[in-house]
Order: structure tokens, then sequence, then C-alpha cells
């Protein structure tokens, strides 16, 4: 086995970690990653608990997810197509620190919004912890749709 050098290892981790900020960026990739949380979720559950996201912007960044990592998509092969899509270890621990952040930012919320009190918080959208399946307290609730969501009418089979 060939011993890495150390400013390989660095310049290896830049470019990974380059590359994860570059995917964490897009519009819906912290959103989706909340929806999944600490349990599996089909595609249709998430497209559902992540409001305005197209069932394309949905693949796309779940397929993101999944190249860097950060997702895990299971195939069932049943004759009816079910997959699931989970966190891997580094997803969880990327959504905690995630949470971490916020709550950073909920500290110091008055210092931060002084620094910049024209700042545009419209655009600020949460998935709640009860739909993400995860809380403070490490508890797993029962899935609940976002408020104002209904279920898309179901087609009538012919």
């Amino acid at each position: 086995m060939a011993v890495v050098s150390e400013s390989v290892r660095q310049a290896q981790a830049a470019a990974v970690a380059r590359r994860i900020f570059a995917t964490l960026s897009t519009k819906w990739a912290l959103t989706v990653i909340e929806a999944i949380g600490t349990r599996e979720r089909r595609f249709a559950e998430l497209h559902r608990s992540v409001e305005g996201i197209s069932y394309k912007m949905l693949t796309q960044t779940l397929r993101g997810l999944e190249a860097d990592g950060i997702v895990a998509r299971y195939d069932h092969h049943s004759a009816n197509p079910r997959v699931d899509y989970s966190l891997t270890a580094a997803g969880i621990d990327l959504l905690t620190t995630v949470h971490e952040l916020c709550g950073w930012s909920r500290t110091h919320l008055e210092s931060l919004l002084a620094a910049h009190p024209t700042a545009d918080l419209s655009l600020c959208t949460t998935v709640s912890s009860a739909d993400s399946g995860y809380d403070r307290t490490g508890s797993h609730p029962e899935p609940q749709l976002t408020p104002g969501r209904t279920r898309p009418p179901r087609r009538e089979s012919r």
C-alpha cells in the first residue's frame, strides 16, 4: 500500500470539501437532507415534504447527494418499483453539524441581524423537525405533512 504524503492528503481533503460545499450550496440540498432526517424515506414522501421542489430537481439533488456519499439509495428490486433514501453515517454527521450551526445562529441572532439589517429573510424556509424525523431529544416522531400542504389527488386506475 502506497503512503500518501501530508501535502497530497491536504489537497485531497480541500478538493473533497469544495465538492461537498458546492453540493450543499444548491437551493435544495440542505432542505432535502433535513427532510430525510434519520430514517428511510421514499421518493414521493420526500417530494411531499419539501414544498416547492419539482420531481426533476428532487431527482438531481438526490443524485448529487448520493454521488457525494451523503445519501444512500436502496432499490428493493421488487415488481412494484420501490426505492428508499437515507442518510449515510457522513450524512447524519453533516445533519448534526447543520443543526449545531442553526443553534449558533439562534444564539447570535441579534448581533447577526444588526450587522445586516436589510437582509431578505423571506427566503428562509424550513422542514419541521416532525417532518424530518429528528429532534433535539433524539426521538423520531411520526411523519406529518408540512402545514398547508395536502396530498395530491390519486389517479383513477383504468
